[in-house]
């Protein structure tokens, strides 16, 4: 069986040997660990895209696509590209298989159990469901801005605003009040560490603890009454009703919380430096509507890669995949894409397109709207990126004067 982390045989030598390897065979190297990737990866991708946009990689052993066109394609052709990585030949797999390989994640299902996992939660997240949660979630947003100080004050975005405000909007919509948790951000921040391709087996350990410490927590929490008007009573609903098992919905609920919280964090935090950097009188900073909320999830993707495994031997860009090659989708680099055709693809697409995607959208104009009314004079002092960072773009710290 394989770990996702069976790294014990492997070195310096043998990291040296593959990126010398990869050198001869490409030209180049994708090398995740150096810190220039860390402090800038859009170069390295633009790199990838001009010269090798469907790159093997022997550091990670799988394809890296950077193009929108191939990306697109794969994310659209689902029954040829698939979520599960169950018969990948890759001998490092994706790390949340070691985490809980009884109970997969929605993310790495296909249909059916995918179209019927999802369905359970859709309306939750549907048009209607949003515009009555949207007087709360405004609430929300301006108790948690308020009490981040006076104007002048020197705060971390991250700390007081980013990490803050995306769990306490998914208790809203969930019931379950994991906000009044004090270990929670730490369990998921932990968790998601150990998600990365580049992950050390401590790293993993770290996770796995911290995964099975957030999924104590959640099995207390479900086992209360759930509230009406709830995501949990709704699950709840569907577990007495036979349409899912008690696991599906505990995981269910796992899934929102690692992928609504850390996520939507990561985008706050940056899009707020973004902003933050602005001119004093810059339009975008006296008017946060739609438009500018789409162009800063695509230029700060907080989620930057997906993959995917091949279930039959193809070509992507010009290149043959054999059945059970993985290949990592870099959204990061579809979205800055010169080239891009389409819509954005930072909640990704094809049927795994992101669930919570509306909500994304609308916590990110009423937290941000709010955010610079408050403090208009808002500047930028400091902005420290989290390190061994691939799958997802986070940040450490954000300071500005408010």
């Amino acid at each position: 069986m394989r770990t996702g982390y069976a790294t014990d045989h492997r070195g310096l030598a043998w990291l040296h040997r593959s990126l010398a390897e990869e050198q001869a065979a490409h030209g180049l190297v994708f090398n995740p660990l150096r810190d220039a990737f860390q402090r800038d990866p859009e170069r390295v991708y633009a790199e990838l895209r001009h010269r090798s946009p469907v790159h093997r990689s022997r550091l990670l052993d799988c394809w890296v696509v950077t193009r929108y066109a191939d990306i697109a394609r794969v994310l659209r052709e689902h029954t040829l590209f698939r979520s599960s990585p169950d018969t990948t030949t890759q001998d490092l797999v994706d790390p949340y298989v070691t985490l809980d390989p009884g109970r997969p994640s929605l993310f790495m299902l296909d249909p059916p159990d995918h179209t019927r996992l999802r369905g359970a939660v859709r309306e939750a997240f549907a048009p209607e469901a949003l515009r009555q949660l949207t007087p709360r979630l405004e609430d929300c947003v301006r108790e948690v801005v308020t009490a981040l100080g006076r104007p002048g004050d020197r705060v971390d975005l991250v700390a007081g605003f980013a990490t803050v405000l995306p769990l306490r909007v998914l208790d809203l919509l969930t019931g379950l009040d994991l906000h009044t948790v004090p270990g929670v951000t730490g369990w998921v921040d932990r968790i998601v560490s150990g998600l990365e391709p580049i992950a050390t087996v401590r790293t993993a350990e770290q996770a796995l603890a911290a995964y099975r410490e957030l999924g104590a927590c959640l099995d207390e929490r479900l086992a209360a009454p759930a509230r009406e008007g709830t995501l949990h009573r709704s699950l709840t609903r569907d577990v007495e009703a036979g349409r899912l098992s008690d696991a599906e919905a505990r995981q269910l609920l796992m899934f929102l919380v690692l992928a609504g919280t850390r996520t939507v964090s990561d985008f706050l935090a940056g899009a707020a430096r973004e902003l933050a950097a602005l001119p004093p009188g810059a339009p975008q900073r006296r008017c946060v509507d739609s438009a500018l909320v789409d162009d800063l999830i695509a230029r700060t993707s907080p989620v930057q890669i997906v993959a995917r495994t091949a279930a039959a031997a193809t070509a992507v860009g010009g290149r043959n995949i054999s059945a059970g090659d993985r290949l990592l989708l870099v959204l990061a680099s579809a979205n800055r894409d010169p080239d891009r055709t389409g819509r954005e693809l930072a909640f990704g697409g094809g049927i795994h397109r992101c669930v919570g995607a509306r909500l994304a959208r609308l916590e990110g104009r009423a937290a941000l709207s709010c955010l610079l009314a408050t403090f208009p004079g808002m500047r930028p002092v400091e902005a420290v990126p989290a390190r061994r960072c691939v799958t997802l773009r986070g940040w450490d710290r954000v300071i500005v004067h408010l």
